[in-house]
């Protein structure tokens, strides 16, 4: 999903990696803490530690700002994560990237991420 904040360049767009499900929870118990950051190329990511991280959201999330600063909403329009703060993210990792996951190039051999439930640190 591609999610662009009107008035801007296509530089400017941000792009999340979705699963094909609206519940990505599925009893994963691990924890990730990082920052939410986004790429050159406005590829969601989390930094945690020294490495970005692919996070995979649930269907119907979407990302709102500018590369330097935005906001993940879930699918009820809500605010559930905002770019520059420490999160911690329940979920686990996983070895490979989904046939019905969007934007694939976003994977580029890093680390994903299953994105569960998400508290701010």
């Amino acid at each position: 999903m591609v999610a662009a904040v009107s008035g801007c360049s296509s530089s400017e767009s941000l792009r999340l990696v979705e699963s094909d499900s609206s519940d990505n929870s599925g009893g994963a118990q691990a924890l990730l803490q990082g920052t939410l950051i986004a790429d050159e190329d406005g590829c969601v990511r989390a930094q945690a530690g020294g490495s970005a991280v692919t996070l995979v959201w649930p269907k119907g999330y979407s990302a709102h700002g500018k590369r330097d600063s935005f906001e993940i909403r879930d699918g009820s329009d809500k605010v559930v994560a905002r770019s520059g703060r420490i999160l911690s993210i329940a979920g686990g990792s996983v070895d490979k990237f989904a046939d019905a996951w969007t934007e694939r190039d976003c994977a580029d051999g890093s680390s994903l991420w299953i994105v569960g439930d998400i508290t701010t640190t």
